[in-house]
């Protein structure tokens, strides 16, 4: 487990002269030490970084890439951030002071050695967790991750006189994100410029890149952060929101910066905000799913959407292509809104699920009283369409495959010059680029060295055909070799025979076996020696053990040595 700290510097000299940090730190690890069995590996930039002076270049190179790199240590998938807001209480930094005996080992650049001082003597820096550039920094790029939980604070609420004592939920866009370094704080020196470059890097490669993203507890700032940042999202199949708060008009910007995405399924819990928001968010809603074209899912689960929002929604089924599945859990759709739904269920073709679950409806008396039986017949006849749908898809792509696993490339009007086997060239061809007529089989190519030294090849692909189609008929001066040797049984695939039962001075051509067994000792060789994890006595090992097996099971099984 990786664990990234993000922290304030509380001096110039050291981050934490009074070891207040240090103790919260520890009393939080040690619930994560107690509840899991796996190491627990802690990045803090003052131990795990090289600190000034830096003596030689591997140290100063160390540290500059580490710097230009930072961003990946808060944001990557598989680690944490813990994030230490608070500062050394007053009245222990004051105690601190007047104590002649405390003294905090920093840095002597003079004497070039660590020296204890006192901590008066030290340049502090009072400014608060959210008023720093790099906290700020690491905490954008820790929101940058596709599941909140792994970005959370370990000392509890910071005495913050800015106001932003909430975690950070979404990512800040660069351009925001630059309107908010023009009033931050650096300890060391202004690193305004190299902050907004990894930002921007980190939002571009996270954001763009990102298919799921699960949000919660989203205030009416978090919301109009995140409708700025949508449109980045450029990948985003999956977006999950539990409990968010908004006015209206935050709501509408926010739907309507969904419509450009690429969405499979948006689901929404726990809206709050004034009366009727639950409807202005299904109108909205609403009006981008008549014409959109990916969205399979929506989860409306208590959100407050009454009969007006389920109308609005059932207008939009009516057009709508894509939607397979619907939730209305807990909200106030009673009979009448499920009627309109009803009505508008007679012209889907491809809804297969609607949940009413701790809904209203029931209640009161509609004038049809059949509303969930139609609903129920429509989906029911959506499911066994849907059903057939996968079951022919699944059928052609049966067919497709076995197609695919029985076509091989055929090479007309060529042969290969190194075994000089009859045209047409059946599976892989490699042409010399230097000669002008020049072209091995897969065989031969790998014998390349030998039968072709110092020239260069390229694979050219040929016409897949059925084997069938590939089939050459012998020529009619060539002797039937069953004729030959009477009593032997012999299979024939395209222009290659197996004799069983032939002496090892009998003329016979590759087998087609053989010839998957090449193949699969290059495919096996060639990985491997990429990944530099074989040697040759493995190559002759690999094949003598092949060719044993078919010795075994072929009768007199041999292949003619070239």
């Amino acid at each position: 487990m990786i664990c990234s700290i993000s922290h304030a510097w509380e001096t110039r000299e050291h981050p934490d002269p009074c070891l207040f940090q240090l103790k919260n730190l520890v009393n939080g690890l040690s619930l994560y030490d107690a509840a899991y069995f796996s190491e627990i590996w802690v990045f803090y930039d003052y131990v795990s970084l090289f600190q000034w002076q830096r003596k030689t270049t591997v140290q100063e190179r160390s540290f500059r890439r580490a710097m230009g790199n930072m961003h990946l240590m808060y944001a990557h998938q598989s680690s944490l951030t813990f994030r230490l807001e608070c500062l050394t209480p007053p009245d222990v930094w004051a105690a601190a002071c007047d104590d002649e005996t405390f003294k905090v080992p920093v840095y002597h650049e003079p004497s070039g050695t660590v020296v204890f001082i006192p901590l008066r003597d030290l340049m502090a820096n009072g400014v608060v967790y959210n008023g720093r550039g790099w906290c700020i920094a690491e905490k954008e790029w820790s929101a940058a991750r596709s599941v909140l939980g792994q970005n959370m604070v370990m000392d509890g609420e910071a005495d913050d006189e800015s106001g932003d004592q909430e975690t950070k939920k979404v990512p800040t866009a660069p351009d925001g994100f630059i309107r908010q370094m023009e009033t931050s704080n650096f300890t060391h020196r202004n690193d305004q410029k190299d902050v907004v470059h990894l930002q921007e890097k980190i939002f571009y490669e996270k954001v763009t890149a990102r298919k799921y993203l699960k949000l919660s507890d989203l205030t009416q700032a978090h919301l109009v952060e995140l409708t700025g940042s949508l449109p980045h999202y450029q990948n985003l199949q999956v977006l999950k929101i539990e409990l968010f708060t908004g006015e209206k008009e935050q709501v509408i910007a926010f739907v309507q910066a969904l419509s450009t995405l690429p969405l499979q399924k948006l689901l929404l819990k726990n809206l709050r905000g004034p009366e009727g928001i639950g409807n202005v968010l299904a109108e909205a809603l609403a009006a981008i799913l008549t014409d959109h074209r990916s969205l399979t899912e929506v989860d409306l689960s208590y959100c407050e959407v009454s009969n007006v929002g389920a109308k609005a929604l059932a207008k939009a089924l009516q057009r709508n292509t894509t939607l397979t599945d619907l939730r209305f859990y807990g909200c106030e759709i009673d009979d009448f809104g499920v009627e309109a739904l009803a009505d508008a269920m007679q012209h889907n073709k491809t809804l297969t699920k609607l949940h009413f679950r701790d809904s209203p409806f029931g209640r009161v008396f509609t004038p049809d009283g059949k509303a969930l039986e139609r609903i129920w017949e429509r989906i029911k006849a959506n499911q066994e369409a849907a059903a057939e749908v996968v079951q022919k898809e699944a059928q052609g792509c049966k067919k497709e495959e076995e197609e695919e696993e029985q076509a091989v490339e055929i090479h007309r009007n060529i042969m290969c010059d190194g075994c000089e086997t009859k045209q047409p060239l059946i599976g892989k061809r490699y042409k010399c680029t230097t000669c002008a007529d020049y072209d091995l089989c897969q065989i031969c190519h790998a014998k390349r060295d030998s039968i072709h030294p110092g020239h260069e090849f390229e694979k050219i692909p040929g016409v897949l055909e059925r084997p069938q189609a590939a089939k050459v008929e012998k020529p009619p001066d060539e002797p039937d070799l069953a004729d030959v040797f009477p009593g032997r049984a012999r299979i024939q695939d395209g222009d290659s025979y197996l004799m069983m039962g032939m002496t090892a001075h009998s003329c016979v051509s590759v087998a087609t076996t053989w010839i998957h067994i090449i193949d699969l000792y290059l495919e096996i060789s060639s990985c491997a020696m990429m990944l530099g994890l074989i040697e040759l006595n493995f190559i002759v090992a690999f094949v003598r053990i092949q060719y044993q097996v078919l010795s075994s099971t072929v009768p007199n099984f041999h292949v003619r040595p070239k």
